[in-house]
């Protein structure tokens, strides 16, 4: 796994490689050993594991992205739907999930965040 920096960051989380960095990691999981919620709340928490249910049923592994071990972002294969966790936590954790939003995220992703409703 690639201990990285910032500026190496949005390059791998376009890649979908697994990394460690700044209080912040990404990987591959099957759905069996996808991490824990963390920290996730609500409307983020139910989405996450239904990411896991749906990568299940599809047979696909799934993007995790963490932050100081709570998963703020997810993507279920190299092109199936991905979302950022919308809850706010630290501004440490807001740079990590504004990385995913930017990098993680495709057009179709960000149009079907606005139809989640948020708790």
């Amino acid at each position: 796994m690639t201990n990285a920096n910032y500026a190496q960051i949005p390059a791998l989380l376009e890649r979908r490689a697994p990394f460690t960095g700044h209080s912040m990691s990404a990987a591959w999981f099957h759905p069996d050993d996808m991490p824990h919620e963390g920290r996730l709340t609500d409307v983020d928490a139910a989405c996450y594991r239904k990411a896991d249910e749906w990568a299940d049923r599809a047979g696909a592994l799934v993007y995790v992205v963490t932050s100081y071990n709570t998963p703020i972002g997810w993507r279920i294969g190299d092109d199936g739907p991905g979302m950022v966790a919308d809850q706010k936590f630290s501004t440490t954790t807001s740079r990590h999930q504004n990385l995913c939003r930017r990098h993680l995220l495709d057009v179709y992703d960000r149009a079907a965040a606005q139809l989640i409703p948020t708790a």
